[in-house]
Formats: structure tokens, C-alpha cells, sequence
């Protein structure tokens, strides 16, 4: 009977360690999630801070949901051409690839989730900007429709700044709440 006991003692203590080694890297990998965030919103803050103020206007309205029009004055006001690095995801990758999604609650599920799938697809469309260009040199397209895509290339480092910028704010706010959970509390919620 004794061994049956301390059998039993030791299948609890190992079904407890490989949660809590579980655990561990889930708070680890909130951690890279809020420098990853952080890291972008800070990123994207700056670069609204560089803009003419008449175009941050234009942006704090469309931000807030109301409808803000872009003219050719505006244009002129940013690059030309502007090839940016895509925001890096990694972070957010490897948390998805290891199920830690399934330990959130769905509304912050939800906000992380929109967060990076508006990034994610700011990313694609930069990652479109060379083929836009190389669209834009064919005698095929008629002038037109070159305009409308030297417009789209000329707003598109605008767009995670329009897009991506308040959602990324409401995650890093949530990814800092979940990572100041007690430790106690956070293992048992993640456990049971």
C-alpha cells in the first residue's frame, strides 16, 4: 500500500511540473508578445509623429471611425516611394503554434487576434509594393489605373499607422494586465 501511495505522489508531482514547466513558457511567451507589441506601437507612434499635422488630423479622425479623405496635397506630403521592413509577428507565431490561444478567454482572444491580423495584412500588402511598382512601368496598364497604384503605394506605410495603431494600443494594454496577473492565480487559471 505504501508504494501505491508514493506512486501516486509522484504521478502528481510529474502531471505538476509539466504543467507548470507549460506554464511558465506561456508567461514566457506573453512577455515576447508584449515587447513584440510595444516594439511595433512605438514604431508606428513615431512614424505618426513624423507626419504634417494636417494629415495626423486626417488620421486621428479615420482612427476613430469617422471618414477622412486623402487629396493630392496630402500625398506630396509623404515619400515617394517608401519600402519598409514588415512589423515583425514571430512572437505572436510562436504563441498560436504552441495552443497558448486555447488558454485565453475570447474577448482577449478576440483583441490580440484583430490586432495582428490587421498587421499581418499591412504586412502583405507591403510585401506587394515591388510588384505594384513593376505593375505601374507596363505599357499594358492605362494611366489610370498606374495613378491609383502609385496612390496605393504612396498610403500604404499610412495604412498600419490608420488601421493597426489603435488596436495594437487595446493589445498591449491587455497582453500588460495578463502579464501582471499573480503568479498563484495565473498558474491555477491556466491549470484549470
Amino acid at each position: 500500500m505504501s508504494e501505491f501511495f508514493w506512486f501516486l505522489v509522484g504521478a502528481m508531482f510529474a502531471i505538476i511540473l509539466d504543467k507548470y514547466k507549460e506554464w511558465y513558457r506561456y508567461r514566457e511567451n506573453l512577455k515576447r508578445i508584449n515587447l513584440e507589441i510595444q516594439k511595433i506601437t512605438n514604431s508606428l507612434e513615431a512614424r505618426l509623429h513624423e507626419l504634417p499635422k494636417e494629415l495626423r488630423s486626417k488620421i486621428k479622425v479615420a482612427q476613430e471611425g469617422g471618414i477622412s479623405k486623402l487629396g493630392e496635397v496630402d500625398l506630396r506630403g509623404l515619400p515617394l516611394i517608401e519600402i519598409t521592413q514588415p512589423h515583425d509577428t514571430a512572437a505572436w507565431q510562436t504563441f498560436i503554434s504552441n495552443g497558448f490561444t486555447n488558454n485565453l478567454n475570447e474577448n482577449d482572444y478576440k483583441v490580440l487576434s484583430d490586432s495582428y491580423n490587421i498587421l499581418e495584412g499591412t504586412n502583405f500588402v507591403k510585401g506587394l509594393t515591388p510588384s505594384l511598382l513593376s505593375a505601374c512601368a507596363s505599357d499594358i496598364i492605362d494611366l489610370d489605373t498606374k495613378q491609383y497604384l502609385k496612390q496605393a503605394i504612396k498610403t500604404n506605410p499610412l495604412q498600419p499607422i490608420i488601421f493597426a495603431l489603435p488596436k495594437m494600443k487595446a493589445a498591449n494594454k491587455l497582453v500588460e494586465s495578463l502579464n501582471k496577473t499573480n503568479c498563484i492565480k495565473s498558474f491555477l487559471t491556466f491549470v484549470f
